[in-house]
């Protein structure tokens, strides 16, 4: 600050006991910390269900084009065949 030219005009030095301080901000702070995992938690629900949504799509899509593949073949066979 100095090398800087900033000279404050007045300092302030407040005293303090730790334990004044915690008892002041500590239920603030443990509150946002509750709220943010509390968010936090809803967002995995979220996620997880939507994992679970996708593997359920993913398997009925498997299985339908399975099922569309074997009507297919079959077709083909039935087409192939000679009479």
């Amino acid at each position: 600050m100095i090398e800087n030219q900033l000279i404050p005009d007045i300092i302030v030095q407040l005293n303090v006991e730790g334990k004044d301080v915690v008892k002041r901000l500590l239920p603030k702070r443990m509150e946002q910390w509750r709220t943010k995992m509390q968010l936090r938690k809803e967002k995995r629900t979220k996620n997880k269900a939507k994992k679970d949504r996708d593997k359920v799509w993913k398997r009925i899509f498997y299985l339908l084009n399975s099922k569309l593949h074997l009507i297919y073949r079959k077709k083909q066979l039935m087409n192939d065949e000679p009479n």
